[in-house]
């Protein structure tokens, strides 16, 4: 009985191995959107792990200056003490907006080296084509052997072509994985594809909702506050006057700080609201000119068999076509990047901008329009 009992306890385990395995390979090969890229990588990724570490240091010595208060009061240096575990909070949450950053960025290399490598598996296939056209045509005796030798060129050139593309999504997609926290060579699929739509948002709206959320503009006006709390403590006669100009001083800084750094922001939003329009502005010129490319290729193709033009002139029109399809590839990802350097220097999350531009506004809501014309912003 006992060594039936025992052979039951393995089967089960065995069992509840592969439940486990299956599990988990289930959820490693389903397919894996943007946000919840970045949500893995807050939550398991290394470099976020490290912040964690570093914001525990803070707050381990956050609590010992608490405590040492207890035996010495001391209101600026409670203030003192507050500010700084307010500003290493902030960097905590900069950083994972810059791991947010970095996981978006990933995520769309991988989309983009995905259709890179299907661009060119699909000229590798039409230089294939081409190359046993033209040897069924020495064959016949209607080309040269210059003829065959330029195809055999063009078929290797898109061969290195594809190697090249595989290579570089393999480390597109070891580079998201270990973002993500995961082993490099683990499946990976993406459910979601580049953006192309622009957000409704202006450039004043920009500007106003940086000032406002930008974790750096908020660490500088905690350091204002701390520097007028040291000059109104220090403004009696029992303070050294060395000490009451100091404090002085020190508050005349850290508002020039604050001031500057608006200042800054605001060129930045500008600088990245330009770039986001330029590149949006690209894809429909890209796209034009790989109308173009193809339609031109479809005619070059038929004059060809027409013998109205060389092989080598149908071998540039196709490598035309294939430049035009990766030059909108490019457009595509460029916006993508600009899109989400864009929201950021905002100070806007991913989960933020999904949630207020891609939502559709309520039927009821009324939108109200300034005296300029635009669109007035969403109140926090």
């Amino acid at each position: 009985m006992k060594k039936a009992h025992s052979h039951v306890s393995i089967i089960v385990a065995v069992l509840m191995l592969v439940l486990v395995f299956s599990a988990s390979a289930e959820e490693n090969t389903s397919p894996l959107s943007l946000e919840q890229a970045v949500a893995i990588a807050l939550r398991d990724g290394t470099a976020m792990e490290k912040a964690t570490l570093e914001l525990q240091e803070e707050e381990i010595s956050y609590r010992e200056g608490r405590a040492n208060l207890l035996l010495s009061p001391s209101i600026l240096q409670e203030l003192s003490l507050e500010t700084s575990w307010r500003v290493a909070q902030r960097n905590f949450e900069m950083a994972r907006a810059d791991q947010a950053m970095e996981v978006e960025e990933a995520y769309y290399n991988v989309l983009r080296s995905e259709r890179a490598l299907q661009i060119s598996e699909e000229n590798l296939e039409r230089a294939r084509k081409q190359l046993d056209e033209m040897r069924t045509r020495l064959d016949l005796g209607m080309v040269a052997e210059i003829d065959v030798q330029s195809a055999e060129l063009e078929e290797a050139r898109a061969q290195s072509e594809r190697i090249r593309a595989e290579s570089a999504l393999e480390l597109a997609r070891r580079s998201l994985n270990l973002l993500l926290g995961r082993r490099a060579d683990m499946p990976l699929l993406l459910s979601t594809e580049l953006e192309t739509g622009q957000p409704d948002i202006t450039i004043d709206e920009s500007i106003d909702h940086a000032l406002v959320n930008r974790l750096e503009i908020k660490i500088a006006e905690d350091t204002v506050v701390l520097r007028e709390k040291d000059v109104e403590v220090k403004s009696t006669d029992f303070t050294p006057p060395l000490e009451r100009e100091k404090a002085r001083v020190g508050l005349a800084n850290a508002r020039i700080d604050l001031t500057d750094l608006k200042e800054r922001i605001e060129i930045e939003i500008r600088r990245n609201y330009q770039n986001l329009n330029e590149a949006k502005r690209q894809i429909p010129l890209q796209e034009g000119n790989l109308h173009v490319t193809r339609e031109r290729l479809r005619i070059d193709q038929a004059r060809f068999d027409a013998g109205v033009i060389t092989s080598l002139d149908l071998m540039d029109s196709q490598n035309r076509a294939y430049e035009a399809e990766t030059a909108f590839l490019q457009a595509q990802f460029d916006y993508n990047v600009a899109l989400a350097t864009f929201f950021k220097s905002l100070g806007m999350s991913l989960e933020e901008r999904t949630r207020v531009f891609s939502s559709p506004p309520p039927p009821a809501e009324v939108e109200e329009i300034d005296d300029a014309g635009e669109p007035l912003p969403e109140e926090e």
